[in-house]
């Protein structure tokens, strides 16, 4: 469980159990004191775990919108297939503009599934505490799941508008990155 909605969840049980304890028609100043807290907590957590998955949900949207639109001719599909110990695609190369990523979890684990634009080769990819570290400037991180982690035979897909460069696909049980399987894709510029 992702640790800011662990958070929010934490507040709002805290809310529910203030709420349950309180005298009625007589609550103290103590009490109405942590409530607040406790309901600010909640809601600046609420807050940016919302932005968190609106990110990536309004990407997926605009890229798809604009092949809708016509405001992009091509959609390039890469078919993602996820097993316990590789991850094939039917296409390792694809044209830069919209890509879509039909992923499907064939593993018997939940799966987290990050792709990243990076220049370093997989095996080189800094992590920290289980996970990538998004912080280090030669990883620029490109799209998650919104459903995190991926179900086993779950099905999600990613659609981005990517640039040319090389991108790293990764798979991996939630926080066991040492055991992370990857798959490099590289976009091209149209038309080369």
């Amino acid at each position: 469980m992702k640790p800011k909605l662990f958070a929010a969840i934490a507040a709002g049980s805290m809310l529910l159990l203030i709420g349950c304890s309180a005298v009625p028609d007589s609550p103290k100043k103590a009490d109405i004191t942590v409530q607040q807290e406790a309901e600010n907590v909640y809601e600046s957590t609420a807050k940016e775990t919302a932005k968190e998955f609106e990110s990536g949900s309004q990407k997926d949207a605009q890229a798809k919108s604009e092949v809708a639109s016509g405001r992009t001719e091509i959609l390039n599909t890469i078919d993602v297939q996820i097993s316990r110990e590789k991850i094939s695609l039917d296409y390792d190369t694809v044209d830069a503009g919209p890509v879509s990523l039909d992923i499907h979890n064939g593993s018997n684990q939940p799966l987290d599934v990050v792709l990243l634009k990076t220049d370093l080769p997989a095996n080189q990819i800094p992590t920290k505490s289980g996970h990538i570290d998004v912080t280090n400037a030669a990883v620029k991180p490109v799209a998650h799941l919104v459903t995190s982690p991926m179900p086993a035979g779950g099905d999600e897909t990613l659609v981005r508008t990517l640039e040319p460069g090389q991108y790293v696909l990764f798979a991996y049980e939630p926080g066991k990155i040492e055991a992370a399987i990857t798959q490099t894709i590289t976009i091209q510029t149209a038309g080369a």
